[in-house]
Protein backbone atom coordinates (compact mmCIF):
# COMPACT_ATOMS: atom_id res chain seq x y z
CA UNK A 1 0.00 0.00 0.00
CA UNK A 2 1.58 3.20 -1.02
CA UNK A 3 0.66 6.59 0.49
CA UNK A 4 0.69 9.67 -1.93
CA UNK A 5 0.99 13.31 -1.38
CA UNK A 6 -0.74 14.87 -4.77
CA UNK A 7 -0.18 18.81 -4.97
CA UNK A 8 -0.19 19.49 -8.99
CA UNK A 9 0.51 23.10 -9.07
CA UNK A 10 2.93 23.19 -11.46
CA UNK A 11 1.81 19.71 -13.57
CA UNK A 12 -1.88 21.14 -13.42
CA UNK A 13 -1.14 24.24 -14.87
CA UNK A 14 0.91 22.16 -17.92
CA UNK A 15 -2.13 20.24 -18.67
CA UNK A 16 -4.54 22.62 -19.08
CA UNK A 17 -2.47 23.88 -22.39
CA UNK A 18 -2.74 20.63 -23.73
CA UNK A 19 -5.28 17.92 -25.70
CA UNK A 20 -7.45 16.63 -24.08
CA UNK A 21 -6.59 13.15 -22.04
CA UNK A 22 -6.57 11.01 -19.13
CA UNK A 23 -6.03 7.74 -17.92
CA UNK A 24 -6.32 5.47 -14.56
CA UNK A 25 -3.95 6.36 -11.79
CA UNK A 26 -5.05 4.49 -9.23
CA UNK A 27 -7.79 1.63 -8.80
CA UNK A 28 -7.98 0.96 -5.44
CA UNK A 29 -7.49 4.80 -3.50
CA UNK A 30 -8.35 4.58 -0.17
CA UNK A 31 -7.98 7.45 3.19
CA UNK A 32 -8.60 10.75 0.86
CA UNK A 33 -7.27 13.42 3.64
CA UNK A 34 -6.91 16.90 4.05
CA UNK A 35 -9.92 17.46 1.21
CA UNK A 36 -11.38 20.82 2.35
CA UNK A 37 -8.00 22.40 2.31
CA UNK A 38 -6.96 21.08 -1.01
CA UNK A 39 -10.13 22.13 -2.05
CA UNK A 40 -9.91 25.92 -0.70
CA UNK A 41 -5.91 26.41 -1.61
CA UNK A 42 -4.39 25.58 -4.28
CA UNK A 43 -1.17 24.91 -2.69
CA UNK A 44 -2.27 22.34 -0.09
CA UNK A 45 -1.77 19.00 -0.61
CA UNK A 46 -4.24 16.16 -0.90
CA UNK A 47 -3.46 13.01 0.56
CA UNK A 48 -4.63 9.75 -0.63
CA UNK A 49 -3.29 6.36 -0.30
CA UNK A 50 -2.98 3.54 -3.47
CA UNK A 51 -3.65 0.01 -2.95
CA UNK A 52 -3.83 -1.94 -6.86
CA UNK A 53 -3.01 -0.41 -9.70
CA UNK A 54 -2.98 -0.60 -13.30
CA UNK A 55 -1.29 -3.13 -15.24
CA UNK A 56 2.65 -2.15 -16.09
CA UNK A 57 2.35 0.73 -14.10
CA UNK A 58 5.50 2.24 -12.37
CA UNK A 59 4.32 3.70 -9.29
CA UNK A 60 6.73 6.80 -9.44
CA UNK A 61 4.33 10.08 -9.42
CA UNK A 62 6.15 10.64 -12.66
CA UNK A 63 3.18 12.56 -14.94
CA UNK A 64 5.22 13.02 -18.13
CA UNK A 65 6.62 9.51 -17.95
CA UNK A 66 3.13 7.98 -17.33
CA UNK A 67 1.47 10.36 -20.31
CA UNK A 68 4.20 9.09 -22.49
CA UNK A 69 3.92 5.51 -21.86
CA UNK A 70 -0.05 5.00 -20.28
CA UNK A 71 -1.61 6.72 -22.27
CA UNK A 72 -3.98 5.09 -24.52
CA UNK A 73 -5.52 6.84 -27.23
CA UNK A 74 -8.25 4.68 -29.29
CA UNK A 75 -8.67 7.46 -32.25
CA UNK A 76 -5.33 8.07 -32.50
CA UNK A 77 -3.50 7.77 -36.21
CA UNK A 78 -2.80 4.22 -36.59
CA UNK A 79 -4.37 2.87 -34.14
CA UNK A 80 -4.29 -0.93 -34.27
CA UNK A 81 -7.93 -1.52 -32.79
CA UNK A 82 -6.64 -3.13 -29.76
CA UNK A 83 -8.58 -2.10 -26.25
CA UNK A 84 -5.28 -1.81 -24.61
CA UNK A 85 -2.05 -0.39 -24.52
CA UNK A 86 0.67 -2.33 -25.90
CA UNK A 87 2.43 -2.57 -22.70
CA UNK A 88 -1.26 -3.37 -20.87
CA UNK A 89 -2.30 -6.50 -22.98
CA UNK A 90 -1.20 -9.21 -20.43
CA UNK A 91 -1.70 -9.76 -16.85
CA UNK A 92 1.59 -8.01 -15.48
CA UNK A 93 2.49 -6.10 -12.78
CA UNK A 94 4.95 -3.65 -11.95
CA UNK A 95 7.56 -3.96 -8.79
CA UNK A 96 5.54 -2.49 -6.43
CA UNK A 97 2.54 -1.78 -8.00
CA UNK A 98 0.37 -4.75 -7.53
CA UNK A 99 -2.79 -5.15 -8.78
CA UNK A 100 -6.30 -4.77 -6.90
CA UNK A 101 -7.47 -7.33 -4.76
CA UNK A 102 -11.28 -7.30 -3.44
CA UNK A 103 -14.32 -9.19 -2.54
CA UNK A 104 -17.54 -9.48 -4.51
CA UNK A 105 -19.78 -6.14 -3.77
CA UNK A 106 -16.69 -4.37 -2.87
CA UNK A 107 -16.44 -1.03 -3.78
CA UNK A 108 -13.28 0.39 -5.48
CA UNK A 109 -12.59 4.00 -5.94
CA UNK A 110 -10.33 4.24 -8.96
CA UNK A 111 -8.43 7.75 -9.44
CA UNK A 112 -7.86 8.95 -13.14
CA UNK A 113 -6.35 11.92 -13.96
CA UNK A 114 -8.00 15.68 -14.37
CA UNK A 115 -5.56 17.22 -16.62
CA UNK A 116 -7.35 20.59 -16.46
CA UNK A 117 -10.66 19.03 -18.15
CA UNK A 118 -13.04 18.62 -15.53
CA UNK A 119 -15.12 21.60 -15.55
CA UNK A 120 -17.22 23.58 -18.03
CA UNK A 121 -16.58 26.83 -17.36
CA UNK A 122 -12.58 26.91 -16.37
CA UNK A 123 -9.87 24.71 -17.36
CA UNK A 124 -9.44 23.43 -20.99
CA UNK A 125 -11.21 23.57 -23.07
CA UNK A 126 -13.57 26.08 -22.09
CA UNK A 127 -17.35 25.26 -22.42
CA UNK A 128 -16.98 21.54 -23.44
CA UNK A 129 -18.33 18.76 -21.43
CA UNK A 130 -15.71 16.63 -19.91
CA UNK A 131 -17.91 13.58 -21.09
CA UNK A 132 -18.09 10.09 -18.72
CA UNK A 133 -15.88 7.46 -17.60
CA UNK A 134 -16.36 4.06 -17.13
CA UNK A 135 -15.32 0.52 -16.60
CA UNK A 136 -15.74 -2.95 -18.93
CA UNK A 137 -15.98 -6.25 -17.61
CA UNK A 138 -15.87 -9.39 -19.90
CA UNK A 139 -17.83 -11.37 -17.44
CA UNK A 140 -15.46 -14.00 -16.04
CA UNK A 141 -12.47 -14.32 -14.42
CA UNK A 142 -9.84 -15.02 -16.72
CA UNK A 143 -11.17 -13.55 -19.89
CA UNK A 144 -9.63 -10.86 -21.90
CA UNK A 145 -11.54 -7.66 -23.49
CA UNK A 146 -9.02 -8.00 -26.31
CA UNK A 147 -10.25 -5.26 -29.44
CA UNK A 148 -12.06 -1.81 -29.02
CA UNK A 149 -15.41 -3.25 -30.84
CA UNK A 150 -15.14 -5.65 -27.80
CA UNK A 151 -15.89 -2.74 -25.25
CA UNK A 152 -19.92 -2.88 -25.80
CA UNK A 153 -22.50 -1.62 -23.38
CA UNK A 154 -23.63 -5.20 -22.10
CA UNK A 155 -19.82 -5.14 -21.02
CA UNK A 156 -20.15 -1.85 -18.83
CA UNK A 157 -20.68 -2.33 -15.01
CA UNK A 158 -19.67 1.09 -13.61
CA UNK A 159 -20.33 4.71 -15.13
CA UNK A 160 -20.58 8.28 -14.20
CA UNK A 161 -19.12 11.99 -15.22
CA UNK A 162 -15.81 12.63 -15.59
CA UNK A 163 -15.71 15.26 -12.78
CA UNK A 164 -18.31 13.57 -10.31
CA UNK A 165 -17.42 14.42 -6.90
CA UNK A 166 -13.71 15.34 -8.04
CA UNK A 167 -11.63 17.61 -5.72
CA UNK A 168 -10.74 21.12 -7.44
CA UNK A 169 -8.83 23.56 -6.26
CA UNK A 170 -9.91 26.81 -8.49
CA UNK A 171 -8.58 30.23 -8.94
CA UNK A 172 -10.10 33.77 -10.19
CA UNK A 173 -9.43 33.21 -13.36
CA UNK A 174 -9.59 30.04 -15.84
CA UNK A 175 -7.60 28.09 -14.12
CA UNK A 176 -7.90 24.74 -12.26
CA UNK A 177 -6.03 22.65 -9.94
CA UNK A 178 -7.34 18.90 -9.85
CA UNK A 179 -6.46 17.27 -6.80
CA UNK A 180 -8.56 13.91 -7.49
CA UNK A 181 -10.45 12.62 -10.31
CA UNK A 182 -12.59 9.28 -8.96
CA UNK A 183 -15.06 6.80 -10.13
CA UNK A 184 -16.81 4.01 -7.87
CA UNK A 185 -16.77 0.11 -9.19
CA UNK A 186 -19.17 -1.47 -7.05
CA UNK A 187 -18.09 -4.99 -8.16
CA UNK A 188 -21.28 -7.35 -9.12
CA UNK A 189 -21.52 -9.43 -5.74
CA UNK A 190 -21.63 -12.90 -7.96
CA UNK A 191 -17.85 -12.50 -9.15
CA UNK A 192 -16.09 -15.93 -8.59
CA UNK A 193 -13.15 -15.81 -6.92
CA UNK A 194 -10.02 -15.28 -9.17
CA UNK A 195 -8.48 -12.76 -11.76
CA UNK A 196 -11.01 -10.35 -13.39
CA UNK A 197 -9.63 -8.18 -16.40
CA UNK A 198 -11.15 -4.18 -17.12
CA UNK A 199 -10.77 -1.63 -18.84
CA UNK A 200 -11.75 1.95 -17.60
CA UNK A 201 -12.44 4.37 -20.52
CA UNK A 202 -12.87 7.81 -20.97
CA UNK A 203 -15.63 9.17 -23.33
CA UNK A 204 -15.05 12.43 -24.38
CA UNK A 205 -16.82 12.75 -27.99
CA UNK A 206 -20.62 12.82 -28.04
CA UNK A 207 -21.89 11.55 -31.48
CA UNK A 208 -25.31 13.16 -32.11
CA UNK A 209 -26.02 10.75 -34.69
CA UNK A 210 -25.82 7.75 -32.43
CA UNK A 211 -26.58 9.61 -29.36
CA UNK A 212 -23.94 8.13 -27.40
CA UNK A 213 -20.90 9.08 -26.08
CA UNK A 214 -17.52 7.29 -27.75
CA UNK A 215 -14.57 6.48 -26.08
CA UNK A 216 -10.97 7.89 -26.30
CA UNK A 217 -9.31 6.61 -23.99
CA UNK A 218 -7.88 3.49 -22.21
CA UNK A 219 -6.41 1.89 -19.42
CA UNK A 220 -6.39 -2.01 -18.70
CA UNK A 221 -6.56 -3.37 -14.92
CA UNK A 222 -7.29 -6.33 -13.27
CA UNK A 223 -9.13 -7.21 -10.01
CA UNK A 224 -7.64 -10.38 -8.00
CA UNK A 225 -11.10 -11.26 -6.17
CA UNK A 226 -11.04 -13.00 -3.05
CA UNK A 227 -13.09 -15.66 -1.46
CA UNK A 228 -15.92 -14.46 0.06
CA UNK A 229 -18.39 -11.92 0.37
CA UNK A 230 -17.21 -8.00 1.06
CA UNK A 231 -18.42 -6.67 4.42
CA UNK A 232 -17.86 -3.17 2.94
CA UNK A 233 -21.28 -2.09 2.07
CA UNK A 234 -21.47 -0.73 -1.48
CA UNK A 235 -24.20 0.97 -3.54
CA UNK A 236 -27.66 -0.65 -4.52
CA UNK A 237 -27.81 -2.22 -7.86
CA UNK A 238 -29.38 0.38 -10.27
CA UNK A 239 -31.40 -0.20 -13.46
CA UNK A 240 -28.38 1.75 -15.92
CA UNK A 241 -29.87 4.85 -17.91
CA UNK A 242 -28.76 4.64 -21.44
CA UNK A 243 -26.92 8.18 -22.14
CA UNK A 244 -29.27 10.43 -24.24
CA UNK A 245 -30.09 13.50 -24.31
CA UNK A 246 -33.28 14.91 -21.25
CA UNK A 247 -36.16 15.19 -22.86
CA UNK A 248 -36.15 13.27 -25.83
CA UNK A 249 -40.37 13.56 -26.21
CA UNK A 250 -43.37 15.58 -25.27
CA UNK A 251 -42.97 19.17 -23.86
CA UNK A 252 -44.87 17.88 -20.76
CA UNK A 253 -42.31 15.42 -20.00
CA UNK A 254 -39.60 17.88 -20.92
CA UNK A 255 -41.00 20.31 -18.12
CA UNK A 256 -40.93 17.74 -15.79
CA UNK A 257 -36.89 16.41 -16.35
CA UNK A 258 -35.93 20.17 -16.12
CA UNK A 259 -37.68 20.72 -12.77
CA UNK A 260 -35.22 18.14 -11.68
CA UNK A 261 -31.91 18.01 -9.58
CA UNK A 262 -28.76 18.44 -11.88
CA UNK A 263 -25.38 19.02 -11.42
CA UNK A 264 -24.14 22.27 -12.41
CA UNK A 265 -21.16 21.84 -15.09
CA UNK A 266 -21.16 18.55 -14.52
CA UNK A 267 -20.06 18.57 -10.91
CA UNK A 268 -21.46 16.85 -8.20
CA UNK A 269 -20.93 19.28 -5.48
CA UNK A 270 -23.12 22.22 -7.09
CA UNK A 271 -26.20 20.38 -7.32
CA UNK A 272 -29.60 22.98 -8.29
CA UNK A 273 -33.13 22.73 -8.89
CA UNK A 274 -35.34 24.83 -11.09
CA UNK A 275 -35.16 28.49 -12.18
CA UNK A 276 -31.87 28.56 -10.65
CA UNK A 277 -30.39 25.81 -12.80
CA UNK A 278 -28.50 26.20 -15.86
CA UNK A 279 -30.85 25.80 -18.84
CA UNK A 280 -29.12 23.12 -20.94
CA UNK A 281 -29.73 19.52 -19.57
CA UNK A 282 -28.50 16.03 -20.78
CA UNK A 283 -28.42 12.29 -19.56
CA UNK A 284 -25.31 11.15 -18.24
CA UNK A 285 -25.80 7.77 -16.86
CA UNK A 286 -28.68 7.93 -14.93
CA UNK A 287 -27.32 11.93 -13.53
CA UNK A 288 -28.31 14.95 -15.54
CA UNK A 289 -25.90 17.83 -15.78
CA UNK A 290 -26.93 21.09 -16.47
CA UNK A 291 -24.95 24.17 -18.75
CA UNK A 292 -25.03 27.46 -19.47
CA UNK A 293 -24.86 29.14 -22.75
CA UNK A 294 -24.65 32.75 -24.30
CA UNK A 295 -27.59 34.52 -25.42
CA UNK A 296 -27.87 34.51 -29.29
CA UNK A 297 -26.32 30.66 -29.02
CA UNK A 298 -27.48 26.98 -28.49
CA UNK A 299 -26.48 24.41 -26.15
CA UNK A 300 -23.00 23.96 -25.93
CA UNK A 301 -22.92 20.80 -26.92
CA UNK A 302 -24.86 18.09 -29.21
CA UNK A 303 -27.63 16.04 -27.74
CA UNK A 304 -28.63 18.44 -25.13
CA UNK A 305 -31.79 19.66 -24.17
CA UNK A 306 -32.58 23.83 -23.72
CA UNK A 307 -35.23 23.80 -21.02
CA UNK A 308 -35.61 27.66 -22.07
CA UNK A 309 -37.16 26.94 -24.69
CA UNK A 310 -37.99 22.74 -24.26
CA UNK A 311 -36.07 22.11 -27.68
CA UNK A 312 -33.74 19.48 -28.28
CA UNK A 313 -30.17 20.03 -29.90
Amino acid sequence: MQFKKVSLVALVGLATSVVAHSWAECIKTYEITNVEAARSDIHAPLYQKCAGYPRNKVNNGDWIAESNNYLHDLQRPGADGKACHSGQRSPVQAAGAPAATAKAGETLKIRHWGNGHSMYNKGSPLHRDPGLVRVYWAGQKEQEIVNVVDLTGDKIIAEGNFSANAIIAETEGTQIFEKGNYLDLTLPSDMQPGRHMMVWAWANNFDKFTNQWIDRYTTCFDVIVQGGSSTIAGPPPKEKSPTKPVGNGAAANAKAQCAKTCNKGGMAEYPCTGENCSPCRYFSGDTINCFEYKEGTTCPFPGGYDCKTFKST
